[in-house]
C-alpha cells in the first residue's frame, strides 16, 4: 500500500479540486445502453471520490486513482463518441494523479 505525500493529500482533500457531483450527473446524462458494468463502475469511483473528497478518507486515494485511471482507459480506447462527456470527467479526475502514486508504479 503506497502512500501520497501530505502536499499532495492537502491539494487533493483541503483543495477541493474535483466536484463528485459531476460523477453522479454522467449517470443520469449518458446514454449507457449495452455498458452497464462501465456505469457501475463509474458509480464506485463516485463512492471512492467521496470517500476521498467529501469525508477525507487517505487510505482510498490510490484505489480512486488505480480506478480513475482504468476508466479512463476503458472508455478512451473502448467506446464511442456519446461517451465524450465522461472522457472530460474522467480527464479532469486523472489530471489530479499524485505523483508521488506513479513511483510505486515504477516500483511493482
Amino acid at each position: 500500500m503506497s502512500s501520497i505525500t501530505d502536499e499532495e493529500w492537502d491539494r487533493l482533500w483541503q483543495d477541493d479540486p474535483f466536484e463528485t457531483t459531476r460523477l453522479l450527473w454522467l449517470i443520469d446524462k449518458v446514454d449507457w445502453r449495452g455498458h452497464d458494468d462501465v456505469r457501475t463502475e463509474i458509480l464506485n469511483l463516485h463512492r471512492l471520490a467521496m470517500d476521498v473528497f467529501n469525508e477525507g478518507r487517505r487510505y482510498q486515494v490510490e484505489k480512486l486513482f488505480e480506478l480513475a485511471v482504468s476508466l479512463e482507459e476503458k472508455v478512451r480506447d473502448e467506446l464511442g463518441d456519446r461517451f465524450d462527456p465522461v472522457k472530460r470527467v474522467l480527464s479532469d479526475l486523472t489530471d489530479l494523479y499524485p505523483e508521488s502514486l506513479s513511483y510505486d508504479d515504477s516500483e511493482s
